[in-house]
């Protein structure tokens, strides 16, 4: 049996084991394993959609950036990397079409170094990026308390994609119940 035979095999038997709703973060970590041998793995738009290469391509990565602009207004930007260069700079998406979370005085739906509602908006738009609608609401307070509230307020920050996929795996195993409750549901 050839290599990639094997790789194939074992996907097969990961999408069965996960089943079909919980399976993006676990193909990404086995895909991920596949990085070893010559292949490499793209997520170009972020959405979880992977293209995978033989060879070895351009060296891609997705990374969140808050920048506080004029000291009173937080932005966070999606951006894409090809080879340390940015390709791609885009505004992260609030999500308000899920939750408004952010007290409608404020100028911004973005804050971090805190756990206010801005906050929890931010967590939200990150990891509806990377994971369903249903797990991101269920998830994003969590991720709000143990990420978003321990960045330094005000102050300039970056966060690798990967790093936001290693906790929701993280979350996921710590969650098994509340997971299984989403999945069931959607």
């Amino acid at each position: 049996m050839n290599k990639l035979t094997e790789h194939i095999e074992t996907l097969t038997k990961l999408i069965k084991a996960s089943g079909p709703k919980s399976v993006l973060v676990p193909v990404r970590d086995f895909l991920q394993s596949l990085a070893d041998d010559p292949w490499v793995i793209d997520d170009a738009n972020g959405d979880g959609v992977v293209a995978v290469f033989a060879g070895t391509p351009d060296q891609t990565e997705s990374r969140f950036v808050g920048e506080f602009l004029n000291g009173k207004q937080g932005d966070v930007f999606v951006q894409r990397l090809r080879n340390g260069k940015v390709i791609q700079h885009s505004p992260l998406d609030p999500r308000l079409d899920l939750a408004l979370l952010a007290p409608p005085n404020e100028r911004t739906f973005f804050s971090w170094g805190d756990s206010t509602g801005s906050a929890g908006q931010l967590a939200l738009a990150i990891l509806t990026g990377i994971t369903s609608d249903a797990k991101a609401l269920t998830a994003y307070r969590d991720f709000r308390d143990e990420v978003i509230a321990k960045l330094e307020a005000r102050k300039p920050w970056e966060m690798s994609q990967e790093a936001v996929y290693d906790w929701l795996l993280e979350w996921e195993q710590n969650h098994q119940d509340e997971v299984k409750a989403i999945e069931e549901v959607h």
